[in-house]
């Protein structure tokens, strides 16, 4: 499961890291390491504090077939488990790479709904 979500954090990249021009090529992968890092890091931290039903929550919203992907994003950036997933990242942005807040803000608003998103339609399909 956890290789699906690396997947789909590196497809997910191509527009939002890697030819983002706010971000220098040379932090690419470790940008792309960090979006992963906080990912993981923030469902393990909800699970360990008890909210193992935030993090179900997280991945049965959004899943009805008539329900499409921008909606599905506009109810990633209003759960608070994927809010503090987009702070934590955007605070290592700012600090291990120097970017402007601006510019880590956009990028995490962007790639963590995204990423939880198409992650969340993999786990509910039943062919894959």
């Amino acid at each position: 499961m956890l290789e699906q979500l690396l997947k789909t954090l590196v497809s997910q990249g191509q527009q939002h890291v890697i030819q983002n021009p706010e971000i220098p090529n040379e932090y690419n992968q470790q940008v792309l390491g960090e979006a992963g890092n906080s990912i993981v890091g923030g469902l393990q931290g909800m699970l360990a504090n008890g909210g193992l039903s935030q993090i179900m929550n997280l991945f049965s919203g959004g899943n009805s077939a008539n329900q499409n992907q921008a909606g599905g994003i506009s109810s990633m950036l209003s759960n608070p488990v994927v809010m503090n997933i987009i702070q934590s990242f955007t605070g290592k942005l700012t600090q291990q790479f120097n970017l402007n807040p601006a510019a880590a803000q956009q990028v995490g608003n962007s790639l963590i709904p995204e990423v939880l998103q198409r992650f969340t339609q993999q786990v509910s399909d039943p062919n894959d």
